[in-house]
């Protein structure tokens, strides 16, 4: 729920850091990086170990992987351990320590995300700090193996890309079809992990923040320090955030320096409601999407009309054709199998674009201009239908898939709370999404999948279901948000700020998700100088877009 699949690491992040920023104070303004694909990096030459054995790679001479053995359950040892894959980049301060990062998913690649864009990552974070970022267990190079289909990892593509994928919740006929889909699915996937090993249930976010304590204790006892001294410092974004809040409310005294960014509700993640909140502003930021595509004029946006009632009509016109009449593809050199697009694509896909506007508004203008004239190829590739092929295996470098882990890690968080198992119960939570949403609203909730899964972690791993209503840590967490983001809207940031009293607030006047979604000089001066000296920005201070604010009047991105 909380990444869009069609993002690529490459494109998101290609967008956050194509700006001019500042590195320390005073402010410096320098070029923004140029990125490319790093060199393939082999993770079974890594042999898993209980210390930190740095490797170079990835063809980077500043960037080092190692593999950490770690248990699976810290309060039982005997049923075993796992494996958790880290990459460092080494700042040249040698007197820098650690600062893990984790980019949201769940179930994101952080080892994907830090070889691709290093550079911007040290230039938003600075180098006080050495900058460690890490796969959690169970998602792409770290150990718990994670997939729906172990017997033919093929089929998994085919079953996501195609027949997977859902309409709209209009009817009653769809929710009787969206209800069984959804059961059949958890099933499947709970038999699949049992027939792994059956160690699903230790994907989660209390056994991750326990890997993080795992590692900064290790990292402490090589450099010849405490370990029961060693204290985090860390920087969350999206499902991040709720990683770094939950290891405050575990270990609050081993907080050092916490960033949070794009905050979801934590008590409604834990009670598997994490929908009811995230859709709050989703309406407000597509109709940003109108709003600049008729302020930048017809030149500038192909989607243009003469208001922005005008502009939203359109669109409106547009989705309701596609509702009654979805759009075939069946161009040979685009897709191995026929498809179609229809109403629900386009809106996750409305969606997805709003996460990083600059990188995305132009493009979904083009699409939306091309769908009008009845050519879905342009949707079809962005959702990756065009990789809808029965043979289509992994083996280029994005190409993890994240479902099956971002399936586990929100389903065992949940613990089986939210029983939701009827047509009449899932029907009514959509009227009430709806209600919250009216574009997003019908497009579902995975509440059906995980109650049929069944996937219960460890008393040891269960987190409350209601967060904390008060966490005093060691040192102050700085907690950050876009002004208008579609899927963590900024009363989560509020609320959350009021759980940590001694934490500060810093609002960016951006529209996205997160403030890294629009970089400015503004964010990055706070950022690094809470890293550097743990200075808070002051009460109700706010950072403000710098320069052109419409991304129709900036060149694309990419």
């Amino acid at each position: 729920m909380l990444s869009p699949s069609s993002l690529s690491t490459l494109a998101l992040t290609t967008a956050f850091f194509s700006c001019t920023i500042a590195v320390a104070a005073p402010v410096e303004k320098r070029q923004a990086p140029t990125y490319s694909l790093p060199q393939f990096f082999d993770w079974k030459q890594l042999k898993p170990s209980p210390n930190l054995e740095w490797t170079p790679c990835y063809g980077n001479k500043s960037l080092t992987c190692t593999r950490l053995q770690v248990p699976l359950d810290y309060e039982d040892q005997s049923v075993g351990t796992t494996d958790v894959a880290f990459i460092k980049w080494t700042s040249p301060n040698e007197s820098a320590q650690d600062l893990l990062l984790n980019p949201g998913g769940p179930a994101a690649s952080g080892v994907s995300r830090l070889s691709t864009i290093v550079e911007g990552y040290v230039q938003w974070l600075g180098t006080s700090h050495n900058i460690v970022s890490f796969d959690p267990r169970g998602v792409n190079n770290s150990g718990i193996d994670l997939s729906c289909f172990p017997e033919d990892p093929a089929n998994e593509n085919l079953y996501d890309k195609g027949l997977s994928r859902n309409t709209e919740l209009r009817s009653q006929d769809d929710f009787g079809e969206r209800v069984s889909q959804e059961k059949a699915r958890g099933q499947w996937c709970a038999d699949a992990f049992k027939m792994l090993n059956d160690t699903a249930k230790y994907v989660n976010t209390v056994a991750v923040a326990n890997d993080m304590l795992y590692y900064i204790e290790s990292a402490t006892k090589q450099a010849g320090g405490d370990p029961a001294k060693a204290t985090l410092n860390f920087y969350g974004q999206s499902y991040g955030a709720i990683l770094g809040a939950t290891f405050a409310a575990l270990f609050p005294d081993r907080v050092e320096r916490i960033i949070l960014d794009a905050i979801p509700d934590l008590s409604d993640w834990y009670k598997g409601t994490a929908s009811y909140t995230a859709y709050t502003d989703s309406d407000e930021a597509l109709r940003t999407f109108f709003t600049s595509c008729h302020d930048a004029g017809s030149e500038k946006c192909q989607f243009y009309a003469n208001s922005t009632p005008q502009v939203e009509l359109r669109f409106n016109r547009l989705l309701e054709d596609l509702r009654r009449h979805p759009i075939p593809v069946t161009d040979r050199s685009l897709v191995r199998v026929p498809v179609t697009v229809g109403s629900a694509d386009l809106l996750r896909q409305m969606l997805s674009g709003v996460y990083v506007p600059r990188l995305h508004f132009h493009t979904l203008a083009q699409m939306l201009v091309d769908l009008e004239n009845r050519n879905g190829t342009l949707l079809a590739t962005r959702i990756g239908l065009s990789a809808v092929n029965a043979n289509n295996t992994r083996g280029t470098y994005f190409d993890y898939d994240e479902g099956p882990s971002k399936f586990a890690i929100q389903c065992v968080d949940q613990a089986g709370r939210h029983n939701m198992t009827t047509v009449a119960a899932y029907r009514k939570e959509i009227e009430y999404m709806t209600h919250v949403s009216s574009y997003f609203g019908n497009l579902g909730t995975d509440s059906i999948r995980c109650t049929a899964a069944q996937l219960i972690p460890p008393p040891s791993q269960q987190f409350p279901a209601q967060f904390p209503d008060r966490v005093d840590t060691k040192s102050p967490v700085l907690i950050v948000s876009a002004r208008i983001d579609p899927v963590t809207p900024v009363h989560n940031a509020r609320t959350l700020h009021g759980q940590f009293p001694s934490s500060a607030l810093l609002i960016q006047e951006n529209v996205g998700h997160g403030a890294y979604s629009w970089f400015t000089n503004c964010m990055s001066q706070y950022v690094q100088g809470y890293l550097r000296t743990g200075a808070l920005p002051p009460v109700n201070a706010t950072c403000a877009i710098e320069g052109e604010s419409n991304p129709f009047r900036l060149p694309p991105l990419i």
